[in-house]
């Protein structure tokens, strides 16, 4: 495709609807201010056709509903959701600094927010105005595997021993962990 993506981040970043008509992805518009900002492009792929999804809004990383109906996105720090139809403006989700952001089951967002220099998981439904966190750990890296509606969560070190520390209880379903020698690595599955 024409246009598609740019070297570096976020150009790598791209995904498919779930009927895999659609491609979604990010191109750098030239003179556009941060240097890690891009639009998000849609490609009908049966007709080549490429257009803006949210024409004017920026963003270092993003990801597509299940139902291809919203976006989720970072820019500046900040999670946002917005209508892909652009029926309504993108929202601001987050008044602190937060990346990473992901659908879960029944459209909640998931993403990672600083708190006091450490990293936590915080979550919030379609129809909700506050996040709330999901661990009480902190962590060093949340990976998501959607179609498994997996989440892997590496701890932070702690002086306390692995197996006294508290796993993710709200909103996920504890799986495995392995403990021992760090990093302490936790999986779970979104209900």
């Amino acid at each position: 495709m024409p246009g598609l993506g740019y070297g570096g981040s976020p150009g790598g970043r791209s995904a498919f609807s779930s009927d895999g008509r659609t491609l979604f992805y990010l191109v750098r518009k030239r003179g556009s201010r941060p240097f890690n900002s891009a639009e998000l492009r849609i490609a009908d792929l049966d007709s080549g056709r490429t257009a803006a999804a949210l024409p004017g809004v920026l963003m270092s990383d993003f990801d597509i509903a299940p139902d291809g109906e919203l976006v989720t996105f970072e820019e500046a720090g900040h999670v946002w959701v917005a209508s892909l139809d652009r029926s309504t403006p993108p929202r601001q989700l987050t008044s602190s600094v937060s990346f990473r952001p992901f659908f879960g089951p029944g459209g909640d967002i998931y993403f990672q927010a600083n708190e006091s220099g450490r990293t936590f998981v915080y979550s919030v439904g379609p129809d909700e105005a506050m996040p709330r966190k999901i661990n009480p750990e902190p962590v060093a890296v949340v990976r998501y595997f959607a179609p498994w509606r997996l989440v892997a969560l590496r701890l932070e070190p702690s002086d306390r021993p692995p197996n006294t520390r508290r796993v993710p209880v709200s909103r996920l379903r504890f799986l495995q962990r392995r403990v021992g020698t760090w990093p302490q690595v936790i999986l779970c599955k979104i209900p």
